[in-house]
C-alpha cells in the first residue's frame, strides 16, 4: 500500500528547508546592507557640509592681495625686471615666466599682469631704487599663507573621502542585482514546492493523488480549513519576500542617486577656488 504523505511531507519539508536557510541568509544580508548603505549616503551628506565650508573659508581669503603683496615684496622680480628679462614678451609669455620663477603665487592671471605692469612702469620712471619690507606685511602674508596652506590641506583630505565614498557606492551597487534575482526565484520557488504539494495532503493511503481542476473542486479547497491556512501560510512567506525585494530594489535607487550626486568636480581643486593649481 503506497502512502504519498511521507512523500509529500518530507518534499514540502525538505524544501522549506532549504527556502529558510537561503532566506535566512538573505534577510540577514540585506539588513546588514541597508545599514551600510545609510551610513555611506550619510557620510556624503557630511562631506557636503564640509565642502560648503571650504568653499566659504576660500572665498574669505585674500588671493588676489596676496598674489599682487608678494610680487612688490619679491626681489627677485625686480631684478628680473631690472635686467629686462620681459622685454618684448607676450602676456601669456610674461605670466609663464612669472609663475614658473615664484611657485608661491595663486592662479590670478589678471592680478599678476596689472601689478606686474605697475611694477615695471614704477621702476622705469623712478628708477630702481631699493625699498625695505615693513616686517608687518610680510608678517600679514605669511599669516594668510598659513591660513590658504591650512585649508588647502583639508581640502585635499576632502577630495579623498569624496572618491573613497564614490567607491564605496559603485562597489555596494553591484551587489543588489544578484540579491534581487534570488528573492524572485525564492518568491516562486515557495508555492510551486511547498504550497502546491501540501494542498494534496492527507491522501488516502493507497490512493494516487489527482489534481481536480474544476472550479467546485478548487473552491472547496479554498474555502476549507486547510485552504485557508495553506494561503495565510503563502500570503505572509510571499508578503516577506516582496517587502524584501522591494527594500532591495530601494537602496539600489538610493545608491544609484548617491552615485549620480557625486559630481566630478568635487575631486577637483579649482572647484574649491578658481586660485588654486595652476
Amino acid at each position: 500500500m503506497t502512502d504519498w504523505n511521507w512523500f509529500f511531507s518530507s518534499f514540502c519539508q525538505s524544501a522549506a528547508a532549504l527556502i529558510g536557510i537561503i532566506a535566512a541568509f538573505l534577510i540577514s544580508r540585506l539588513i546588514g546592507l541597508n545599514e551600510k548603505v545609510n551610513a555611506i549616503l550619510s557620510v556624503f551628506e557630511e562631506l557636503m557640509i564640509e565642502r560648503d565650508k571650504l568653499i566659504h573659508s576660500f572665498g574669505q581669503r585674500r588671493f588676489r592681495w596676496y598674489n599682487s603683496t608678494l610680487m612688490r615684496c619679491s626681489e627677485a622680480l625686480r631684478d628680473e625686471i631690472k635686467r629686462g628679462a620681459f622685454h618684448d614678451l607676450s602676456d601669456i609669455d610674461i605670466l609663464e615666466k612669472i609663475y614658473s620663477e615664484d611657485d608661491r603665487l595663486f592662479k590670478a592671471n589678471d592680478v599678476v599682469l596689472k601689478t606686474f605692469r605697475e611694477l615695471q612702469e614704477k621702476y622705469q620712471r623712478n628708477g630702481f631704487t631699493e625699498e625695505a619690507v615693513p616686517h608687518e606685511v610680510q608678517d600679514h602674508l605669511q599669516r594668510e599663507r598659513m591660513f590658504i596652506d591650512h585649508l588647502e590641506t583639508d581640502t585635499r583630505k576632502l577630495i579623498q573621502l569624496f572618491r573613497k565614498n564614490e567607491q564605496e557606492l559603485r562597489v555596494f551597487r553591484e551587489t543588489f542585482k544578484p540579491v534581487s534575482n534570488i528573492i524572485i526565484v525564492l518568491i516562486i520557488a515557495f508555492p510551486i514546492t511547498v504550497i502546491y504539494p501540501l494542498h494534496f495532503m492527507p491522501v488516502q493511503v493507497g490512493h494516487t493523488p489527482a489534481e481536480a481542476m474544476s472550479l467546485p473542486a478548487m473552491w472547496s479547497t479554498l474555502t476549507s480549513l486547510k485552504g485557508f491556512l495553506l494561503t495565510a501560510f503563502f500570503i505572509t512567506i510571499e508578503g516577506i519576500f516582496v517587502y524584501f525585494l522591494t527594500l532591495n530594489d530601494k537602496m539600489r535607487k538610493d545608491i544609484g542617486k548617491g552615485i549620480a550626486r557625486h559630481s566630478p568636480d568635487y575631486q577637483k581643486m579649482h572647484y574649491y577656488s578658481p586660485y588654486l593649481e595652476l
